[in-house]
């Protein structure tokens, strides 16, 4: 009887190795032929100094029109910080466009260009592009006037007001007016209106030495992106890439060629699929049977991890799947840097969160004991300027750790940058650098168990949205016992 139950099992694990084999070479005549040329353009994406690895509906660089929307062009320069694009219906001025969030569908845009070329003494013919909409309350906007004469020096050098150059090559200034009275001593010909925070008009309105032209330029404006999202899910869902016509009209770019909606299956695809749903059937079967107990038992290697974690009980972070990890980073689809440990890559959690999925290099087989040991101390650190684990993955030779995500990104982009164009002032850099201070003093002395960090460099400092420091690379930190000062 043994020996019968024995030689089943035998069968089903060549049987289904067959399968397994099998199964690609039926899949294989979707992919032989080559992917469509627009599918592998599209594939690509569009990326500009800070502003990275952005898709449809914008284009421009290497990524073709035929990508995006003829309105969504973005221009690069060599060196630039950010692309430009012009957001007028009628207007040449490229704006700088700072930060697009693809999930929100908003992008942020700098109006230092159009205030330092008194470009307000043309906005009264021109409107914003039809697919564009400025994120703000209808009564979040001041009055700006320009075009002005008889003003008195009182008015015109008070902070109220900014020197600009027009397009004729000719001096002028803009004003902002807090009352009637000091509008009545000017003579002005033209007037526009401008979104501005709520707080930031407060601030205007206010204190009488508030600067216009810092108020102005303090954030950037914010502006609703409009295309055929709908359809473009659709389509990328179905693996296709998203575009338009000649015509402006929504194409699905395909492997096997361009579709007006979304990717349908080949025949090869339809057979392939046949057989996977066949063997997954037959799969189950033989698990409530008890004829396949030896594939679908958890290893000894997860059962010591299970234990482990079961120790640590609430203190335990979540474990994800490696198929989790690859969900939740789109296939690990955005890079955003890669070390000597390993590659981190943008992702997104069932809630909507942002994170950065740090996928370890592989490493040989072993019990797993010392990478839970770090997974389970770095997730008992607690402090602002520490950077926060939120999970991880172990399944076979496979490891990941799952972070918080940091919209600045590294500290080392900024000093870098700060050779020949500072972009933090002095109060934040030093904000900083009493962050990473108290982040390593806590690291230090103040976590349960003391941890040293032999890496510490800007590469491994990251910056919140409001350039908060947090330390990073976890993974390299050495824990040493308590009583060692």
């Amino acid at each position: 009887m043994f020996i019968s139950k024995y030689s089943m099992i035998i069968f089903h694990l060549h049987s289904i190795t067959y399968i397994f084999f099998l199964a690609p070479l039926l899949l294989l005549p979707i992919t032989s032929n080559g992917a469509n040329s627009e599918y592998s353009a599209c594939s690509i994406l569009y990326s500009c100094g800070r502003v990275q690895n952005i898709g449809y509906p914008f284009w421009g660089g290497n990524r073709p029109e035929y990508c995006g929307t003829p309105n969504f062009k973005l221009n690069c320069l060599a060196g630039a910080k950010y692309p430009t694009m012009n957001v007028y219906s009628n207007g040449s001025l490229g704006f700088n466009v700072q930060n697009i969030n693809t999930s929100s569908h908003t992008m942020h845009i700098s109006r230092e260009k159009v205030l330092h070329t008194c470009y307000t003494y043309d906005t009264s013919n021109i409107t914003l592009l039809s697919t564009l909409k400025e994120n703000y309350p209808s009564n979040d906007r001041i009055t700006l006037h320009y075009g002005c004469n008889n003003c008195n020096n009182t008015v015109k050098n008070n902070s109220k007001s900014f020197k600009c150059t027009n397009t004729d090559n000719t001096n002028g200034y803009v004003y902002y007016f807090d009352d009637d009275k000091d509008y009545s001593s000017c003579s002005c010909s033209n007037r526009v209106s401008v979104p501005l925070n709520g707080s930031l008009i407060n601030v205007l309105k206010n204190n009488e030495n508030a600067s216009l032209w810092s108020v102005l330029t303090k954030l950037p404006v914010e502006i609703v992106y409009e295309a055929n999202f709908n359809e473009c899910s659709k389509c990328e869902e179905s693996g296709g890439r998203c575009g338009s016509s000649d015509v402006n009209q929504f194409v699905c770019y395909c492997v096997n060629g361009a579709r007006s909606f979304m990717c349908s299956p080949s025949s090869g695809v339809t057979v392939g699929i046949t057989v996977l749903v066949a063997m997954a059937i037959g799969l189950y079967k033989m698990h409530a049977n008890d004829q396949f107990t030896l594939i679908w038992s958890k290893t000894s290697e997860d059962q010591n991890v299970a234990t482990f974690l079961q120790s640590y009980g609430s203190l335990a972070p979540k474990r994800y799947t490696y198929g989790d990890i690859r969900k939740m980073t789109n296939s690990f689809k955005d890079k955003l840097g890669e070390g000597g440990y390993g590659t981190v890559y943008k992702g997104k959690l069932q809630d909507g969160r942002l994170v950065a999925v740090k996928k370890l290099k592989t490493v040989e087989s072993d019990d797993g004991k010392e990478f839970i040991n770090e997974v389970l101390s770095i997730s008992r650190t607690n402090h602002v300027n520490v950077v926060t684990l939120l999970g991880f993955c172990f399944q076979g030779n496979k490891r990941a750790l799952v972070f918080e995500f940091l919209a600045n990104g590294s500290l080392e982009k900024f000093i870098h940058e700060c050779e020949n164009n500072p972009s933090l002032d002095c109060e934040t850099r030093f904000n900083i650098a009493v962050g990473i201070a108290r982040g390593l003093d806590y690291l230090h002395r103040g976590c349960n168990i003391q941890i040293l960090h032999f890496d510490i460099k800007p590469h491994n400092i990251l910056l919140d949205e409001e350039f908060h420091p947090k330390i990073s690379d976890l993974v390299q930190l050495d824990c040493i016992h308590q009583s060692i000062v």
